[in-house]
């Protein structure tokens, strides 16, 4: 199974080093020298770890086939991966792949519409949901996804976020 531990933000420096969104809660483990990364480029599906530079949330790393800043900046927005078996074993845990595709249903069991892509941002998760309106972005928090189903994710949304909804709000 392919597990996200990153996307690469940006070029950092002059050597070829990126600036890392992490996506794993053990960048000391994922991030080390020798240590080879899927991708999901066409032009480079894999990647060497040759330096890091880490510490909580802020990391940069160099990659050996990447030689200098310009090749660095051109692996911007490239997500990087690597092939596990582990499995989460956290009651609310989940991969982003366990949700896309799953239908998203109100409480009262209507159908608002389908997951459509997870967003990563610096204080929350947030659920893209496809509706025939468009798309909605609900924040992936226990009280407004208080269950996530093998077949749908349940949402408890305040009134006006998806069409059709009165604003219960007085």
């Amino acid at each position: 199974m392919q597990l996200v531990v990153a996307q690469i933000a940006g070029a950092h420096g002059l050597k070829g080093h990126v600036t890392l969104m992490l996506r794993t809660d053990s960048p000391e483990q994922r991030f080390r020298p020798g240590v080879i990364l899927d991708t999901d480029s066409e032009e480079l599906p894999e990647l060497t770890i040759s330096d890091v530079r880490g510490a909580g949330r802020s990391w940069q790393i160099a990659f050996e086939e990447i030689p200098d800043r310009t090749a660095a900046e051109a692996l911007k927005g490239v997500t990087l991966m690597i092939e596990t078996d582990e499995w989460q074993d956290e009651e609310d845990s989940w991969y982003d792949s366990d949700l896309e595709g799953l239908e998203a249903r109100h409480v009262d069991g209507t159908v608002l519409g389908v997951v459509k892509d997870v967003e990563h941002g610096p204080a929350q998760d947030l659920l893209v949901i496809r509706t025939e309106s468009g798309d909605v972005r609900v924040p992936f928090v226990t009280q407004l996804v208080p269950e996530v189903r093998a077949d749908a994710v349940v949402i408890d949304p305040p009134g006006g976020l998806f069409d059709g909804e009165a604003d219960i709000a007085n």
